[in-house]
């Protein structure tokens, strides 16, 4: 199973976490593909990511870097679904 875990986003300063046991880390934002255009779903990208890297058994390092890459693409399209990005992406 999933660890449980908060998660705090900071935009592009990265953003923070805290697991139930309370270990702590850091990550980096990934760099935008391109100039932001529409931050609508950047948010729910991340989540979806977040959701998907550990549902996949990633670790939370790993599930963070692909959430953030999620984030940064879908912040760098246009409206509600350009920039997405789906699992063969990843």
């Amino acid at each position: 199973p999933a660890p449980d875990l908060v998660v705090s986003t900071a935009g592009k300063e990265g953003g923070e976490w805290v697991g139930e046991d309370r270990t702590t880390g850091h990550w980096k934002a990934a760099e935008l593909p391109g100039p932001p255009q529409d931050a609508y779903g950047a948010g729910d990208s991340f989540a979806a990511g977040l959701t998907f890297g550990l549902g996949a058994g990633m670790s939370i390092e790993e599930a963070l870097r692909v959430a953030s890459r999620c984030g940064a693409y879908k912040l760098a399209g246009k409206a509600a679904y350009d920039g997405q990005l789906t699992a063969a992406d990843l």
